[in-house]
């Protein structure tokens, strides 16, 4: 499985290694120049350009002939030693051995010995440099092993509680999704009870209504009877009060019922 943090350590890594090849390249590559600027001054003072070193730069292969030539259009000398020492800058390291030999077949020993003496002296400081450098550049490597482990033990660490807290998160979710069917049956359950509360409303609305109907009715009935007792009633009342005038008064007589003979009001 492909792990970002090592991949991003190992690009670190070479990133590093890189750079730190190419400034040893760099360094490599000035360590001839800071020869030549050590000695700057001397040089200029004391070589003189010759025909000689003219043909000793071509034939030991140190500069060209075009360059060469360059080098004696200059109109004084230390001008033309400045170019020669300009152009042997532009040259890599190679340049100083040869340059050394020129010196000494040249007649100037004791310019060669001063400069190759620097050259020692600055080699030297260059391997102590180094020296000191690849102590700190396998304590940077054992550093970044420690944060490469480091990384990827946290990483571990971190997938595992990852793995964990999915884990407890399906589970969960089961839980929910099971709460959730559980929740459905109960409002199904619900809705089927309301549904069926609200038929027997609507049938106990009709009863009732029908009910009251007929309440109306027996009412209304009941008050026609009512009427009729009450007029039943008077009437009743008024024949008890008139009966006993009549027989005070006399005014209805009483006809024997075997006489057959028909009542007549006066």
């Amino acid at each position: 499985m492909h792990n970002p943090i090592v991949a991003f350590l190992t690009v670190q890594m070479f990133q590093t290694s890189f750079k730190r090849t190419n400034h040893e390249n760099t360094l490599n590559k000035d360590f001839h120049r800071n020869v030549i600027w050590a000695n700057y001054p001397s040089i200029v003072a004391q070589l003189q350009m010759s025909p000689a070193i003219y043909r000793l730069l071509q034939e030991k292969g140190i500069l060209p002939d075009q360059q060469i030539q360059i080098i004696q259009r200059e109109c004084s000398q230390e001008l033309k030693v400045a170019k020669l020492l300009s152009l042997l800058e532009g040259e890599g390291c190679w340049v100083l051995e040869p340059f050394f030999d020129l010196l000494n077949e040249t007649g100037y020993v004791q310019l060669a010995k001063v400069l190759q003496s620097t050259a020692l002296t600055k080699c030297q400081a260059k391997q102590e440099d180094s020296g000191n450098k690849s102590k700190l550049w396998n304590q940077m490597q054992t550093l970044e092993q420690e944060l490469e482990k480091g990384y990827m033990e946290e990483s571990l660490t971190l997938q595992r509680t990852l793995e964990d807290m999915k884990r407890e998160y399906l589970l969960q979710l089961q839980d929910l999704e099971n709460e959730f069917v559980f929740t459905e049956r109960e409002r199904d359950v619900a809705r089927r009870e309301r549904n069926m509360a609200l038929q027997e409303r609507e049938l106990l609305l009709r009863q009732n209504k029908e009910l009251l109907k007929t309440l109306k009715h027996v009412r209304q009935s009941l008050e026609q009877q009512e009427n009729k007792w009450y007029g039943a009633d008077q009437t009743s009342q008024a024949l008890a009060y008139m009966v006993p005038m009549r027989n005070k008064w006399n005014l209805f007589p009483v006809v024997p019922a075997k006489l057959n003979i028909p009542f007549v009001f006066p």
